[in-house]
């Protein structure tokens, strides 16, 4: 079971690191130069909610309720856009130059992820780090906690890593609800300034009842 989940993870991932690239690479040539982020980039409803609840790893949860199929409603960070031909990824309007990023996939699974200790998580990584890239990539986890949104179970990951000469801050959102599960993941480089508008984002959250 857990081999299902962190495979899940790992998509989520591995787009992530498609999308960051080499800055030296064709992907300037997709984005379209603007000097503004216009309102209507962003289709994503905008609505702020509180951040998410964590509790600590080991508490004891209610059981989750099961949820059937729903949109989720989120805002992304300012000044960042689809990147064109890459469905769920997004880049800042500078990109390449600033290699952020943010990813969403909709897996199709009702595997319950929440029992996944932090010690699991990061092993199951780390191999999936090597199986895809043959490189020992060391994930160090700062932050594992369990939370809710609109009632769905949620887990939160933030963690760093050292990846072909970059150092990355990552934080990863997984929300259960029914037979899918929602993935997002947003990455910058460790020196990156985009912190606070991601935990803006992550605090957007909210599901179309």
């Amino acid at each position: 079971m857990q081999r299902k989940i962190i495979a899940l993870l790992m998509v989520a991932m591995l787009m992530t690191i498609v999308g960051c690239g080499n800055k030296e690479n064709n992907a300037q040539a997709e984005i379209e130069k603007e000097d503004e982020v216009s309102d209507s980039e962003t289709e994503i409803i905008e609505e702020t909610l509180p951040n998410l609840e964590g509790t600590e790893e080991g508490e004891e949860e209610e059981e989750s309720i099961f949820f059937s199929d729903a949109d989720l409603l989120w805002t992304l960070p300012k000044g960042f856009k689809e990147l064109k031909g890459e469905e769920g990824v997004y880049v800042h309007k500078s990109y390449p130059k600033d290699t952020s990023t943010v990813t969403y996939v909709i897996s199709e699974s009702n595997t319950d992820f929440s029992d996944i200790s932090k010690e699991e998580f990061q092993k199951l990584l780390e191999d999936d780090f090597y199986n895809a890239y043959g490189d020992e990539v060391a994930i160090n986890i700062s932050k594992y906690e369990k939370s809710k949104v609109n009632d769905r179970t949620a887990l939160r990951i933030d963690f760093e890593y050292l990846f072909k000469g970059t150092d990355y801050l990552q934080t990863e959102i997984m929300i259960f609800n029914g037979d899918e599960t929602h993935i997002i993941n947003y990455t910058q480089e460790k020196d990156g300034k985009w912190s606070e508008e991601f935990e803006k984002s992550i605090a957007s959250f909210s599901f179309a009842e």
